[in-house]
């Protein structure tokens, strides 16, 4: 029997995971975080036979003692069966399943280093392989190795590296219109980003929603799956820019569709088009997402009630300089997160599906040329769109 790991898995370049490491932090960090809910939601997720004599194989053979497999190890992958109350992963093909998520951390390592953002490779495989999961949309369970497939041409397209410095692509009402690629965490819907943001004659800049993305090539055609658009929490704003930016609500018909939303994605469907880019898909659930976002906001409540009751907020006045400054910066952090992600759930969730739905229903009423490929109440979870000929975006400024 042939084994990755026997071929070269404990040969690693600078910087890289190699391929028996991965199998031994997958054992030895992901499966009890997955069989926890500590953060991550509990799935179910069932291997060949032939895959736990590999992590045998691994436990007596391990790529570095200090971090060695051990039977419990391999207990509570097993223990992650039959879970009526979880989504099933079954996979089918354990090398490519590795060897995907290998490719994945190592070349997403050599991007963002690319970015000027270096990573720490171990931390990063953990952290990836404990949160990936999070993206996946119902199709995405019944084959986990097509999806790790996709996650990795997401990382291998390059379509869009070249803006990894700021562009003036436009103007609004006399003000530049600026965008960027950006890479994102691990708790974000994809890798990849595109940021917007308008500046001033006086150099205020004004964020915009960013947009969450990724290239794949399908049947000889390049298509782009967009995942969200989104507002940072603790965005910079001008009013008189907030305030232009709500004249284009005149033209706005679908409910709790923010201009600016429109706006952005107007613009980033004309960088699409103009990299023949006309394919797009927007996945409208991540099965895991809404359970995530339960735990999470839980973690954030019992952190907030056990570690800031009123006598640490008393001790305050007995602080001074860089300790006060400190623990007001604390205070006002878990305060921003308490009020983004506890009991938000259904509001998250609905950010995510009817209100992006309408958001792309808004763009499709104002662009003829963008054509819906199938059917608004039976998508499978993902709409489908087109630009169906040559021509402009609609812009109202």
């Amino acid at each position: 029997m042939l084994y990755y790991g026997v071929l070269g898995g404990n040969q690693m370049e600078d910087n890289k995971i190699a391929y028996k490491e991965l199998v031994e932090l997958f054992l030895i960090d992901t499966v009890p975080e997955i069989k926890s809910e500590n953060e991550i939601p509990k799935f179910n997720i069932i291997f060949e036979d032939e895959a736990y004599e590999y992590f045998r194989y691994v436990m007596n053979h391990p790529y570095k003692p200090i971090s060695k497999i051990k039977g419990e190890d391999i207990k509570k992958l097993k223990s992650l069966h039959g879970n009526q109350n979880c989504p099933t992963v079954v996979v089918e093909d354990y090398q490519m399943f590795f060897y995907y998520l290998m490719e994945i951390v190592n070349q997403s390592i050599k991007l963002y280093t690319q970015y000027g953002e270096p990573r720490s490779v171990r931390n990063y495989c953990m952290c990836y392989m404990k949160r990936v999961w999070l993206r996946m949309g119902p199709d995405d369970f019944g084959d986990i190795e097509k999806f790790l497939e996709r996650e990795l041409k997401f990382i291998q397209n390059n379509n869009f590296d070249y803006l990894s410095v700021g562009k003036k692509i436009t103007e609004f009402y006399g003000n530049d219109v600026y965008l960027q690629s950006r890479l994102g965490t691990t708790f974000d819907e994809s890798t990849r980003q595109i940021a917007f943001w308008i500046q001033t004659e006086d150099k205020e800049k004004h964020d915009l929603p960013y947009i969450h993305y990724g290239i794949n090539e399908e049947n000889n055609k390049k298509v782009c799956y967009i995942f969200g658009v989104q507002s940072s929490f603790l965005r910079q704003k001008v009013s008189k820019i907030e305030r232009s930016l709500y004249k284009l609500n005149r033209e706005i018909e679908e409910e709790n569709v923010h201009p600016s939303r429109v706006f952005v994605l107007q613009l980033f469907l004309e960088l699409l088009i103009k990299n023949n880019i006309t394919h797009i898909k927007v996945p409208l659930l991540q099965v895991l997402n809404y359970r995530y976002h339960e735990i999470y906001g839980q973690n954030i409540k019992d952190n907030y009630y056990k570690n800031w009751n009123k006598d640490r907020i008393d001790s305050f006045q007995y602080l001074r300089g860089y300790h006060l400054k400190r623990e007001i910066q604390k205070y006002e952090d878990i305060q921003i997160e308490y009020i983004r992600f506890v009991d938000k759930q259904d509001t998250i969730s609905r950010l995510k599906t009817e209100n992006l739905i309408n958001l792309f229903m808004e763009v499709l009423r104002q662009n003829p040329e963008l054509e819906l490929l199938n059917d608004l109440d039976n998508n499978d979870g993902c709409l489908e769109f087109k630009w169906t000929q040559k021509g402009k975006i609609k812009h109202h400024f």
